[in-house]
């Protein structure tokens, strides 16, 4: 039998997790996940969108708004009713299941930041 490629054999590395700094949001289309950058460029992963959520769960970076996209909220513009608005200049709808979720997410990340002036 052949061994697994040394980038597999650590189930935490995943191919998504790669600059990850300049990263805008990850859109899921079925099993794909696509990955969106700063630059413009996307990415797409065979992998679900729940996987990629899961993967980042802990980083407080990344905000699930729909059933189809998570956002990297270091790239977020403004909030405005139930839609963001992202660097790249698209807005992206929030589901009416994770508004408030997405609210109180957001509400920590200001009081962080009023905190530290």
């Amino acid at each position: 039998m052949k061994d697994k490629p040394a980038h597999r054999k650590n189930k935490k590395e995943e191919p998504w997790e790669l600059d990850i700094d300049h990263t805008i949001l990850f859109v899921g289309k079925k099993n794909y996940t696509l990955k969106y950058f700063t630059n413009g460029s996307f990415k797409i992963y065979a992998s679900t969108l729940k996987r990629v959520e899961e993967f980042f769960r802990d980083d407080e970076r990344f905000i699930r708004i729909s059933k189809s996209a998570l956002i990297n909220r270091q790239y977020l513009i403004r909030k405005e009713l139930n839609q963001i608005k992202m660097a790249d200049g698209k807005i992206y709808k929030i589901s009416r299941r994770r508004l408030k979720e997405v609210e109180k997410k957001l509400a920590l990340k200001t009081s962080k930041n009023s905190k530290k002036s």
